[in-house]
């Protein structure tokens, strides 16, 4: 993670080159997705636990646009992510120290 904030901040790459950066240097993914993708790139980097700091209440349920799929089965709620001036933080010494600057994530 710290090398991927360094490509990022200091050498002034990509979302998309980290990924192709990534893939070359063959650097395994955190899940089960054999390669990575822009997206887990992005999530990486956005996610502000790597700065120390914890949040909750950050995802909300919103109903669906419609209440039933194509095969006619109820559909269920969405869950959406908040804007994070809703998120609230969880102040306290007991979490981890951030392995990273707090860049504004």
């Amino acid at each position: 993670v710290r090398e991927m904030y360094h490509w990022l901040v200091d050498d002034g790459l990509t979302v998309n080159a980290i990924t192709y950066r990534l893939r070359a240097l063959g650097i395994p993914t955190p899940g089960k997705s054999p390669f990575w993708r822009n997206g887990r790139v992005h999530e990486i980097l956005t996610n502000p636990a790597y700065t120390g700091k914890t949040y909750a209440f950050t995802y909300s349920y919103a109903e669906p646009k419609t209440n039933l799929d194509t095969s006619g089965r109820p559909k269920r709620k969405r869950l959406i992510r908040k804007p994070v001036e809703e998120w609230v933080e969880i102040p306290g010494e007991n979490f981890q120290e951030g392995i990273l600057p707090a860049w504004g994530c």
